[in-house]
């Protein structure tokens, strides 16, 4: 009877020691532990995140190939980067920003893509898109992240929990899973910025 009890016990208790022998939402579970976030340069006008002032904390390294968010955002304007906190192991990536087809999967037209090289130092990384991609309040669109596999997660200790599928091909997806804190930031220019560009160029052709 006791050794029944001791059994329920560690399957009650001990689910999350379980969970790190297993490859859950296309990621390795990892050893838990914390790293507080650095300060980093400026660069376009930061726009808004996903848990970048929470700790970041690597729940695993990942596994699948491909990632993939939905993304509404908040405000109109003209996003010209997406970053996400990286690092463990260095190699190239490509951030692409995809139309809502209606599959639940970031498989819709392509709007913007960019590739660039990660950096195994742990920190915020990403490139521009050229040119920037107009994005509008309250609009589904999908980001689709090519990782380096074996690079540990862009996860916080604390935050929102963002819904995400993934692909171990980057074509067919699994998912979705809810499970993990991931950090993001968006930069970009503001509406009222583009609004006073272009009406700017517009009002060139009359002079």
């Amino acid at each position: 009877m006791r050794s029944v009890a001791l059994f329920l016990a560690v399957l009650l208790i001990g689910v999350p020691a379980l969970a790190l022998a297993l490859t859950v939402g296309g990621v390795e579970p990892a050893s838990p532990g914390g790293e507080a976030l650095p300060t980093d340069p400026p660069r376009e006008e930061y726009i808004e995140g996903w848990n970048d002032d929470q700790p970041y904390d690597p729940w695993g390294t990942y596994s699948a190939e491909c990632f993939g968010f939905a993304y509404v955002p908040s405000t109109s304007y003209g996003l010209e980067r997406i970053e996400f906190y990286a690092g463990g192991v260095g190699g190239s990536v490509t951030v692409s920003l995809l139309e809502d087809d209606g599959s639940g999967a970031p498989t819709g037209p392509v709007l913007a893509t960019v590739s660039y090289t990660e950096s195994a130092t742990h920190g915020w990384q990403g490139e521009n898109f050229v040119p920037a991609v107009y994005v509008t309040e309250g609009t589904l669109y999908y980001i689709k992240y090519q990782v380096v596999v074996g690079a540990d997660m862009a996860t916080a200790a604390s935050g929102v929990i963002i819904p995400h599928r993934w692909s171990f091909d980057c074509v067919t997806w699994d998912g979705p899973g809810s499970y993990f804190r991931w950090m993001a930031r968006f930069y970009g220019s503001p509406q009222s910025s583009i609004e006073t560009i272009t009406w700017s160029t517009i009002k060139s052709f009359y002079r």
